[in-house]
């Protein structure tokens, strides 16, 4: 057989002689752009990248949309479809911050492919306000273990019947639009992970896999403190629970006080506020001490957004990092007024953040 002199030189070259599953390694790390180049020098390559290059999807505009829906539906019929490599897909669009809401046809034409995702593990719609209302009702995706989504007021009540859908969810981050109102209870038996309101976890059923990291959120009309730590209570282990505020006029002391009564054996704590909050006050100082006082097994504290340095009838923060750490001797790691504390060979040390 006589060669050509392009085919006598591929028959020489490193990568014909390469195990696809190497090549597809060095490939992991190279840049779309980089993907998009591989695919237009051989079939082989082609073959290699094109599961990469649509391996995590994230669109930010209508027209990035409308161009991934194309392209999902240019692949020819003989050849296996692209969705089917998607791995991770994220949509943040804001319709606020954008002209228009997308239109009812072009929600169609997303649905239409994401239910295609048979392989899908990660799920991010957390920055976008669109309502996915087929997706809640109808989607099902075998492997997916992350779920972000911003709940809409509207559609709220087809929420659990997703989840429970879904018993391979290990992570799970919410946040809202409005009121959640009652929801029917939820089953993750794989969940270890939920960062979102605070009024969702009562509909958690106890029959979850004990959760070892929570993170929850307050809103201005989530009066009631006790109730979701009662329940993180029983589904949860100790490892660490996660507190913020984004109520004004809700203080970490009120929430330490919910999270020492109902979740004593805590070891992380952090407690935020969406906006910039005023120093803490002596009172508060005191009043978070006595809680401190029965959590035992706390290590970290995090206190966030009180940074307004300049409050002058407030005692040393240096004073009230030792204060605290003689009322919760497990006390390792303290964040006070952007500045974090460490215990040193028993010495309270401060190190910029």
């Amino acid at each position: 057989m006589v060669l050509t002199r392009r085919a006598a030189k591929a028959s020489k070259s490193i990568i014909r002689w390469l195990p696809n599953e190497i090549l597809g390694t060095v490939m992991v790390d190279a840049s779309r752009l980089d993907l998009v180049a591989l695919c237009k020098t051989s079939r082989l390559m082609r073959n290699i990248a094109t599961p990469l290059l649509y391996r995590a999807v994230f669109l930010a505009t209508i027209p990035q949309i409308n161009l991934f829906l194309r392209t999902m539906k240019q692949r020819p019929n003989s050849s296996p479809s692209l969705c089917r490599y998607v791995r991770r897909f994220s949509i943040a669009y804001y319709a606020e911050e954008h002209d228009s809401k997308p239109s009812p046809a072009l929600l169609k034409a997303i649905h239409a492919v994401l239910i295609q995702f048979c392989h899908l593990e990660f799920l991010d719609f957390l920055l976008t306000n669109i309502e996915f209302t087929d997706m809640l009702r109808h989607a099902y995706f075998p492997n997916l273990a992350k779920f972000l989504y911003t709940v809409q007021h509207e559609t709220a009540a087809l929420l659990p019947a997703f989840l429970n859908r879904h018993a391979t969810i290990t992570h799970l981050t919410l946040t809202r639009d409005g009121p959640l109102g009652h929801l029917n209870p939820i089953l993750l038996p794989n969940l270890t992970e939920y960062n979102g309101p605070s009024s969702l976890v009562s509909s958690f059923s106890v029959d979850s896999r004990p959760i070892t990291s929570a993170l929850l959120i307050w809103y201005r009309d989530d009066l009631d403190i006790a109730t979701p730590l009662v329940q993180l209570g029983r589904i949860a282990s100790p490892p660490t629970i996660n507190g913020i505020s984004t109520c004004e006029d809700l203080k970490a002391a009120t929430i330490l006080a919910g999270v020492a009564t109902h979740l004593p054996h805590v070891k992380t704590f952090r407690c935020g506020r969406s906006h910039t909050a005023a120093r803490i006050s002596q009172e508060d100082t005191l009043e978070i001490a006595t809680h401190l006082k029965k959590l035992a097994s706390l290590s970290t504290m995090v206190l966030l957004g009180a940074d307004d340095h300049s409050a002058p009838t407030l005692i040393d923060d240096r004073e009230t990092v030792v204060l605290w750490g003689k009322a919760c001797e497990s006390l390792r790691s303290i964040v006070l007024h952007g500045r974090e504390w460490k215990l040193t060979a028993g010495i309270w040390l401060e190190f910029d953040i």
